[in-house]
């Protein structure tokens, strides 16, 4: 039996993301219309090929862009060409993992994967013994130039806090958490452990909850007892580091004084935000790009708004998780599909996938992962891993 080779997209999608915040000459370095004209390519040089659209998703995206769309047309009554750009990237998000969710190899992927991921936590912990041991500043690394307007993506913490060559620690959890799913059930507990630990040591405090959640999950899925048990000793390890070792002692105290329910602007602003619309807006929305405008006009009047409007962190008045950037964007039934996606989601798919759904519904609560480089990367590694002939039902399936 021929061997498969691997294939571009094998490599391009853990890639993606390494290279994702870079750009050069206002343009990004390695830009989700490379993927969108690879697609086009498998579309038009292959024969014999099939294009899995994903029903709930599919309904979900139309009813985004038509909602959003009319949302702003309700309120302006013209689209400028950032409005037009905004209406058609959900659906070459779309299109791209329609087109590559079969060109990914499980396998071939998850070696690549796991190549560009060792790399990644051996060099967090290189910065974090440099920072905690001999008290080097953690600075960001960079793999290529940043243009100027793009630094402050890059400057945020300061070297306190280790995030190997990704703009921000939560950057780097985002990054190894799927590959921790992949080696949790590939049972490879001591590269778990390392993968987790290197997390912990970013001090993400969703990156470091989603490990806890990631190993329940995992205890209570597999039927083995003593799986369940190495599971519950590695957990159990991992609390009692995290908690007594003087290291983790920085994150600790990030996730008990963390305001999960206050103004905290990665986690509950978009849903303040949202609170503050009239009836209309809260069924609509108000249009995908005019968060931050709407703040500025309506909201300018609030204590802790007006002191950003008057800094140069103005633009994380446009900063929203998903589900709240849903909700902002094209109010309640879009957000009713995306759950809905997730409920026929739950009941089809193996138990791996399960454990990575899972840490797709509550990243979608803490961060901004809604038709961008990080939809992407988790949305095509789940659909690429589905079992899609086993649910064809859940597809629309295009033959060519």
């Amino acid at each position: 039996m021929k061997k498969s080779k691997y294939s571009f997209i094998d490599f391009a999608l853990p890639l993606y993301i390494v290279f994702a915040p870079y750009t050069l000459f206002g343009r990004p370095v390695f830009s989700l219309y490379i993927l969108f004209i690879y697609s086009a390519i498998v579309i038009l040089l292959n024969k014999n090929i099939k294009i899995y659209l994903h029903k709930n998703l599919f309904y979900f995206v139309l009813f985004f862009t038509v909602i959003s769309t009319a949302s702003i047309l309700r309120r302006t009554s013209t689209l400028q060409i950032g409005d037009i750009n905004t209406f058609l990237n959900p659906w070459v998000v779309f299109l791209i993992i329609g087109v590559t969710c079969t060109d990914v190899h499980r396998d071939k992927f998850y070696r690549v994967y796991t190549v560009i991921g060792i790399v990644a936590m051996i060099t967090m912990y290189i910065q974090s013994i440099g920072l905690f041991v001999f008290n080097i500043p953690a600075v960001p690394i960079r793999l290529l130039p940043v243009q100027a307007e793009d630094a402050h993506f890059w400057g945020n913490f300061e070297g306190a806090r280790p995030s190997a060559f990704f703009t921000e620690p939560q950057a780097y959890a985002s990054y190894m958490l799927p590959l921790l799913v992949f080696a949790i059930n590939k049972r490879k507990y001591l590269f778990s452990l390392l993968i987790a630990v290197s997390i912990f040591l970013s001090t993400s405090s969703m990156g470091i909850l989603l490990v806890g959640i990631i190993f329940v999950v995992f205890i209570f899925q597999t039927e083995k007892w003593h799986y369940k048990f190495i599971s519950i000793v590695v957990l159990g390890l991992l609390v009692i580091v995290f908690l007594f070792l003087p290291v983790f002692q920085m994150a600790v105290d990030k996730i008990f004084t963390t305001d999960f329910f206050g103004t905290n602007i990665r986690l509950t602003t978009g849903f303040f935000i949202y609170s503050t619309f009239d009836m209309p807006d809260l069924i609509l929305g108000i249009g995908a790009g005019r968060q931050e405008s709407y703040v500025e006009n309506n909201l300018s009047y609030i204590p802790w708004i007006e002191h950003l409007i008057n800094t140069d962190r103005v633009h994380l008045l446009g900063f929203s998780t998903a589900v709240s950037r849903i909700l902002i964007s094209a109010g309640v039934i879009p957000c009713v599909l995306f759950f809905t996606m997730f409920f026929n989601m739950f009941k089809q798919e193996e138990k791996t996938l399960i454990m990575l759904l899972v840490v797709i519904i509550i990243s979608s609560f803490a961060t901004t992962m809604l038709f961008n480089a990080w939809f992407l990367f988790y949305y095509l590694i789940f659909f690429a891993c589905s079992d899609k002939d086993k649910s064809s039902d859940k597809y629309f399936i295009i033959k060519y």
